[in-house]
Formats: structure tokens, sequence, C-alpha cells
């Protein structure tokens, strides 16, 4: 059953009766769309019972973004510390070419170990 509430809102819920005082009690949580939904709205996570499962599934949906993008972000990491080692291996190689081109390999090779000739 969903009933619409101040500001455009929409809640969901039940309706309970309570026969001890001849009335009914609605039991509702606000039809929101994540967590910033509900911010948008004026309220915010703790205005959501504990027990409730909207609560939860907002909670969930806020950590599995929180995950993504850290995950984005270590992809985006990964692959520069790849480009950037890429990029090393091919200024060694150019020094060892040109260390070739200037002695004999020999030479060239005592030379790239650090060893004195």
């Amino acid at each position: 059953m969903i009933f619409y509430f101040f500001q455009g809102m929409n809640i969901k819920g039940q309706m309970i009766l309570c026969p001890e005082s001849q009335s009914l009690l609605f039991l509702g949580s606000p039809v929101v769309k994540g967590l910033s939904g509900l911010v948008g709205k004026g309220l915010y996570i703790s205005d959501i019972p504990v027990h409730d499962a909207t609560r939860d599934i907002m909670l969930v949906e806020e950590q599995t973004k929180a995950q993504d993008g850290l995950k984005k972000r270590m992809d985006k990491l990964k692959n520069s510390i790849q480009e950037a080692s890429q990029a090393v291996e091919e200024e060694r190689q150019k020094n060892v070419d040109l260390l070739h081109l200037i002695f004999p390999a020999e030479v060239a090779r005592k030379l790239w170990r650090g060893k004195q000739t």
C-alpha cells in the first residue's frame, strides 16, 4: 500500500489494527531511490527504523557504490603503474642500446652491471 505524504513523497507500508485503542496504525517507510533521495527529501538514514529492510537496502547500495568507486580508482592506478613501468623499461632498453653502440658488447655488459672495466 502506498500513500502520498508531504512534499510529494510516497510512503509504503502496512496498516495494523489496534483493537485496544480502536484505531489503525500505519507503519511505513519513504519510497526513495537510495540515500541521496532520502537526504533530498530532508530525511536521514537514522529516521528509518532499525528493523526496516529499507534501511539495510540503502546501506548495502551505498556500500556497493563505494566499493565500485574504489575498484575504479584501483584500476586507474594499476594502469598508470603499468604505463610507468613500460616507460621505464623502454628507457632502460634505450640505455642498453646506446652502450652497445658506443662500446664493445663485453664492455657494455660490464658497464651496465656496474663493474669496472
